[in-house]
């Protein structure tokens, strides 16, 4: 046993996250400011309202690829009506914009790299599952439960074939550098958590996650502005 049932009433956190896993391990002070303390700075960054307004995009569109109506997806619409719900004037005041940002650059940045996405679309077989969340007991590879339950939401699960496939949208100002093992890391340790949660909802290890990185800055030599980064789940 890995904590006694004593150890765990008083544990500090209810349960563990890709993201609170990571904070912990980049800044043990900062997780405890956080995920200890609930002390959370209201503030946010350019990047991160992009990011979550470009997720409600295409939260919307593979939810009509469920349906079987993403012909009839209108993409402009759901990005207008996505930056509406963003860029509301209490949203705006919470957004540092630092010397460089702004509303309006962050506007056409979310309508570049959606026009990208959409231009190359990847090829998905069957969509299971759209930015489900996940609260979950979970067991080790040896079937033993752990302590603490996991939280985490993906943006997708898939099938290709009879594997269950995790993917993940980033929206980068650079991709990875695959021959850094330390920005690689980044996604491994990501895909870990996803693993053991998928296996627990579905009842199937998940052979691969794949982190759909999508360039927001326009390639000037013309280059694609999507790749896939595949972590594969042994």
């Amino acid at each position: 046993m890995l904590l006694t049932p004593e150890q765990i009433s008083e544990f500090p956190v209810e349960h563990f996250s890709p993201s609170s896993i990571r904070k912990y391990l980049e800044n043990p002070q900062s997780f405890f400011k956080s995920y200890i303390r609930y002390e959370w700075d209201e503030s946010t960054s350019p990047a991160l309202v992009e990011g979550k307004t470009m997720h409600k995009v295409l939260e919307g569109y593979y939810n009509s690829v469920i349906e079987g109506t993403q012909k009839k997806f209108n993409w402009d619409k759901a990005v207008d009506e996505a930056i509406a719900e963003s860029f509301t004037p209490e949203e705006v005041k919470k957004v540092d914009w630092g010397k460089t940002g702004s509303m309006e650059k962050s506007i056409t940045t979310i309508r570049s790299a959606i026009d990208s996405y959409r231009s190359e679309l990847p090829e998905i077989e069957q969509v299971v599952s759209v930015e489900e969340r996940f609260l979950t007991e979970f067991e080790d590879l040896e079937g033993v439960t752990m302590p603490i339950p996991l939280k985490g939401f993906t943006d997708l699960v898939t099938l290709q074939g009879e594997d269950y496939v995790i993917r993940d949208h980033k929206f980068v100002s650079f991709f990875v550098e695959l021959d850094k093992p330390d920005e690689v890391a980044k996604y491994e340790m990501a895909a870990v958590p996803y693993f053991f949660l998928v296996r627990k909802r579905y009842g199937k290890n998940p052979t691969k996650m794949i982190f759909d990185e999508v360039k927001k800055s326009k390639n000037r030599d013309g280059s694609p502005q999507c790749r896939e980064v595949v972590i594969e789940l042994e």
